[in-house]
């Protein structure tokens, strides 16, 4: 669980993203995204808090989602259905 959100809140999260990583869909390892990264003027809002695996949270870092798209190869994003 993410420090600073609570259980609930954390659940919820959980919930909204399927308990899969909103980038590859896995379901291991999950964390506490920002969405728009704090450096960047995101908030700590639960509009701007996803689920992410831990490796796709560490490779995204401080980008924005779409600059994330568009940084890793193509072959390790799994796309929903």
């Amino acid at each position: 669980m993410a420090r600073g959100v609570g259980i609930y809140v954390w659940r919820a999260i959980k919930d909204r993203c399927n308990n899969r990583c909103v980038y590859c869909d896995r379901r291991t390892y999950l964390q506490l995204e920002h969405l728009v990264p704090r450096s960047r003027g995101g908030d700590d809002s639960s509009e701007n808090l996803a689920a992410a695996c831990a490796k796709c949270n560490t490779r995204k870092g401080p980008l924005m989602p779409l600059e994330f798209f568009f940084k890793i190869p193509k072959s390790l994003i799994r796309w929903r259905n």
